[in-house]
């Protein structure tokens, strides 16, 4: 019998290719922290604290084990993966059950075969990936604390692999067909430089430079105005090479490193990608002189 478990989206169980009803926002919410701690217990005594942050009723045990009941039911010939014991309850969940997990295990193979110059499989491998997706990591439940902080990384990742998997489409020359992907990408995150650096090429690529010249100077505003900061290294070098019809960015040699060299050592999810993957503001000198200069060189176009 195949259950599946979906929290990449709203929370659901299939069960044999059916849709369990799962109750309650509460009894749901019980079930979200079960799958975030996957394989791991949660004590009574937490479970009550987190269904009932303002006021714990009487009843909050008793109606903790009615909630419990019902999951087991809900998980039909599965009900005993749910188990308790003097630790608390813990929920019993496979590798290829969860589609979490799978998704950061197609993620990681397609990284892996992108690292490795097989951008055909890359490609593949990380549209499987975000396929797990039905809409934002917990969404019921994205006020509560539980699921706050693995929402965000879920999200963050996504967004990773969605530059990985845009990386690869422009390996394998395809940027005409992802420019107006990649054009709504930068409209619905301003702040990813990245984004920036992949439009800007299929732009390029696409024989139209003075629109990827523009795409810079609209990242640059938006930058500098919203955030008061300006474009990180691999941006600006990405500016350069368009201005200077680099070799490097023609679609002929398509291995194109965003980001250069310099990024490369850049430690965490997407480094060596292209740079910030999401600018934070900062104060301070915004680098007058560079700004000038790139000011100058747009105004003579």
């Amino acid at each position: 019998m195949a259950t599946e478990f979906g929290i990449l989206g709203e929370l659901q169980v299939v069960h044999d290719g059916e849709a369990r009803e799962l109750g309650s926002l509460r009894q749901r919410g019980l079930l979200a922290r079960l799958l975030v701690r996957a394989g791991q217990p949660l004590t009574t005594e937490r479970l009550i604290e987190e269904l009932w942050p303002d006021e714990v009723p009487e009843t909050a045990r008793h109606t903790l084990h009615v909630y419990v009941s019902r999951l087991r039911s809900a998980l039909g010939d599965d009900r005993d993966r749910l188990a308790s014991d003097v630790s608390g309850y813990r929920l019993r969940v496979s590798s290829d059950e969860l589609d979490a997990t799978r998704f950061e295990q197609l993620a990681a193979s397609g990284r892996a075969a992108l690292a490795d110059g097989r951008a055909a499989d890359a490609a593949d491998g990380l549209r499987a990936a975000l396929a797990q997706w039905r809409g934002p990591a917990l969404s019921e439940f994205a006020d509560e604390p539980f699921a706050g902080t693995e929402a965000t990384r879920l999200d963050q990742l996504r967004l990773v692999t969605l530059e990985e998997r845009l990386q690869a489409d422009l390996e394998l020359g395809r940027h005409l067909e992802i420019t107006e992907e990649l054009r709504n990408l930068t409209l619905e995150q301003p702040y990813r430089e990245n984004l920036w650096e992949q439009y800007m090429l299929a732009l390029y690529r696409s024989g139209r430079q003075a629109d990827a010249l523009q795409a810079y100077a609209e990242a640059r505003t938006r930058l500098a105005d919203e955030l008061g900061i300006e474009p990180g290294p691999g941006l600006g070098r990405m500016e350069q090479r368009v201005l200077d019809h680099d070799p490097a960015l023609s679609p002929e040699t398509p291995a194109v490193m965003l980001g250069g060299p310099a990024d490369a050592g850049s430690e965490g999810v997407g480094a060596g990608l292209g740079g910030r993957q999401d600018a934070r503001p900062r104060h301070g000198h915004r680098g007058g002189a560079r700004t000038a200069s790139r000011e100058h060189r747009l105004s003579a176009r």
